[in-house]
């Protein structure tokens, strides 16, 4: 890392460490030593921050700066984005304090964790020398360990726990250079490219993809709405590189949103963890403000999970709510996977085109399961020990029933992306399709 931490400077930081430490019982306890290494980081002829590396882990101390003291947009983002988590996951939010599971104790445990990173010189073998800053990567994977481990402590969800899979820098540290959205779909970090990257592949890596989308959309809208400025300033988002530029530009600069906004799960994930299924599915079409504000997909993405799930179609929630209060669907989404338990996540889960689905189910040899996609109206082939097993009477359907579902499927899609409406415009007539005889699901044909 380029930047060292001369005696001086180091005399303060263990003062002010010292004094968060005596005060945390007091919110912004560790804001002082975050603020001062973030002072360090811009000051000086030239600055550090000309260093791209520095300047990612600046911005990392800037947005903590605020967070520890639970005030600004950097903290209504990350406090939304950890309470709907645990809705999610416990049916309950975060206590704010410093009691069990309490979201300032998790802060001041990653503050200490900083600290003790920037003074020895981290866990990388080899160290970096004594009192150098840690890069953006390696805060995300040692220190912000604490927030699965504090918050997500849940018996049996490894995924929130040891790996991290609820700490809201699965969103937003990719903003700054280091793509943690790993985390959501795989307990191992990925190689470096040309290396494959991690991809979704079971039912709990997708809880994690939707859980993820849900808690972000909730927490950007809340800090639109409460903040009347930006994350950051012009000044820090043009030293950053084009594709981060582009991101905060479209996401947080609160002057430009009437004009451009777009979803950052689906630019930090699309091509990568999600894979472009579920990248396509989880777009928003229409990325003016107040259709981000006024709703989103995730009541589309949940429907289409349960679909998958159970065999049958299930509609979207119609009182889901907006993005800001979406109480509705967290409670809808912690029942349905409470039901499924930790075992049934493990159940084999990938995202199939509805073409892709027709072929298998129409094969020499058809695959049960592909049916059980098709009669669901489920972009979500689940397979595995731990799935609903496929009922007898999908042996039985008709190769023409099946190409009518795959058609049924692609329209459920279409209209998903481009969050419409199910069915005809009201008031337009439409022709009756009956199912043939002992085909099951022909009273779901209104989704078409």
């Amino acid at each position: 890392m380029p930047f060292n931490f001369d005696v001086p400077q180091q005399t303060q930081i263990e003062a002010f460490h010292t004094q968060g430490v005596m005060n945390a019982a007091t919110p912004g306890a560790f804001s002082p030593m975050y603020n001062y290494i973030n002072n360090v980081l811009i000051t000086g002829n030239p600055p550090p921050t000309n260093n791209l590396e520095v300047k990612r882990a600046q911005l990392w101390f800037s947005g903590a700066t605020q967070a520890n003291s639970n005030i600004g947009p950097y903290a209504i983002v990350i406090r939304e984005y950890t309470q709907n988590q645990q809705r999610l996951h416990l049916g309950r939010p975060a206590p704010l304090g410093l009691g069990p599971g309490g979201l300032q104790l998790a802060s001041n445990e990653v503050a200490q964790r900083v600290k003790s990173d920037i003074q020895t010189g981290g866990v990388l073998v080899p160290p970096r020398p004594p009192w150098s800053l840690p890069t953006i990567t390696e805060i995300g994977n040692n220190d912000a360990l604490a927030v699965g481990q504090i918050l997500f402590n849940i018996q049996g969800s490894s995924a929130a726990n040891a790996q991290n899979a609820a700490w809201a820098g699965t969103v937003l540290h990719p903003l700054l250079g280091d793509d943690q959205s790993w985390r959501l779909v795989s307990a191992v970090e990925p190689l470096p490219p040309p290396a494959v990257p991690p991809a979704a592949d079971n039912f709990d890596d997708y809880r994690n993809l939707f859980f993820a989308q849900t808690s972000y959309y909730g927490s950007l809208r809340s800090a639109l709405l409460d903040s009347a400025y930006g994350v950051v300033t012009e000044v820090s988002l043009s030293e950053l590189a084009p594709d981060v530029q582009t991101a905060l530009e479209a996401c947080w600069i609160s002057d430009r949103l009437l004009s451009a906004c777009s979803p950052l799960l689906s630019v930090a994930l699309e091509g990568r963890a999600a894979g472009p299924g579920f990248a396509e599915l989880a777009q928003v079409s229409d990325t003016r403000l107040d259709a981000l504000v006024g709703g989103g997909p995730q009541p589309r993405v949940l429907a289409q999970l349960q679909s998958g799930w159970t065999g049958r179609p299930v509609l979207p929630l119609a009182d889901a709510g907006s993005l800001g209060d979406n109480t509705v669907l967290i409670a809808a989404a912690y029942a349905f996977y409470q039901g499924i338990g930790n075992a049934g996540q493990s159940a084999l889960t990938s995202v199939q085109s509805p073409d892709a689905l027709l072929a298998q189910a129409v094969s020499t040899t058809p695959d049960m399961e592909a049916r059980q996609a098709l009669e669901a109206l489920s972009t979500f082939l689940v397979v595995g020990s731990n799935s609903p097993a496929p009922g007898p009477a999908l042996a039985g359907l008709t190769s023409e029933y099946l190409v009518d579902r795959r058609d049924m499927l692609s329209a459920r899609n279409r209209f998903d992306q481009a969050l419409a409406r199910y069915g005809p415009k009201p008031g337009t007539a439409t022709k009756a399709r009956r199912a043939k005889p002992g085909n099951a699901g022909a009273s779901d044909r209104s989704l078409g």
